[in-house]
């Protein structure tokens, strides 16, 4: 499916999801609870199951990830703020499939981060952010590439920033071998922080989802101790990619060892 189609149908789904809410913009429940089925555990709503923007239950696969969405909905105040729900959005990316994408479409799409990775993306001025990148950014790619047993091309100029086929075939040998839940948490994970291989390194706990948020910010962060920190403005941006880079990962984590017999379209399991 053609990329800016997908982006476009996502966002719709994400529009009539925030448009349920607002709907019930004051909060509208007293209790949220795990109705444990067949097939994982219901969120339910005053024993009522939550349904996904496309209708559908919102079941997921273990008791440790329905205990942290099941939080998300308890957490709320008066006001149902979805920007703090990010398990309930990834939740309903994974359940519906809303892009009707295959598994090996999805994962190739992950792979694009790859090809246009933030930490490969290397400066070539100022001498302060070129040294700064290298004492922060290579020793993560290193680590990376010695894991994969692949290469990874890090460079200043974007026409020469291209990843050997092998390196992305064996890449995507890894991701294929990934259930659904685990791929969906990897791949928000990957979009908040505009980098492939920052997920996966802190997936391997390597670094900290902090650490990962200040690399992949790096050139701001430079500006920030040079020129001073837009304080709202950075802040905030900066808290809502702590807040969705850790949603992925414990994503990721809670749901390693699914067997997941989603059909994902009837296409590729």
């Amino acid at each position: 499916m053609d990329v800016l189609k997908s982006k476009f149908i996502c966002q719709v789904v994400a529009k009539r999801f925030t448009s349920y809410l607002r709907a019930h913009k004051k909060r509208f429940y007293k209790e949220v609870t795990l109705k444990p089925v067949q097939d994982g555990f219901l969120i339910q709503l005053d024993k009522r199951t939550i349904k996904t923007p496309l209708g559908k239950p919102l079941l997921v696969p273990c008791e440790p990830l329905g205990i942290a969405v099941a939080n998300e909905w308890h957490m709320q105040d008066s006001d149902i703020n979805t920007s703090v729900m990010p398990l309930t959005v990834i939740c309903n990316t994974a359940i519906d499939n809303p892009c009707s994408i295959t598994k090996s479409d999805l994962v190739n799409g992950m792979l694009r981060y790859f090809q246009t990775d933030t930490i490969c993306a290397l400066a070539d001025q100022p001498e302060e952010l070129v040294e700064l990148q290298a004492r922060e950014w290579v020793p993560i790619i290193n680590w990376f590439s010695k894991w994969h047993g692949i290469s990874v091309v890090s460079t200043s100029s974007l026409f020469e920033l291209k990843q050997p086929d092998l390196s992305i075939s064996k890449l995507k040998d890894h991701l294929m071998n990934l259930n659904r839940w685990q791929i969906y948490g990897l791949q928000s994970a990957m979009e908040i922080t505009k980098s492939f291989i920052l997920p996966m390194v802190v997936s391997q706990k390597y670094i900290s989802v902090e650490k990962a948020v200040y690399l992949s910010r790096l050139e701001v962060e430079h500006q920030i101790t040079k020129w001073g920190n837009v304080e709202f403005a950075h802040e905030l941006e900066k808290q809502n990619q702590t807040i969705f880079l850790a949603a992925g990962i414990l994503f990721y984590h809670f749901t390693a060892g699914i067997h997941d017999s989603f059909e994902w379209n009837n296409k590729i399991s």
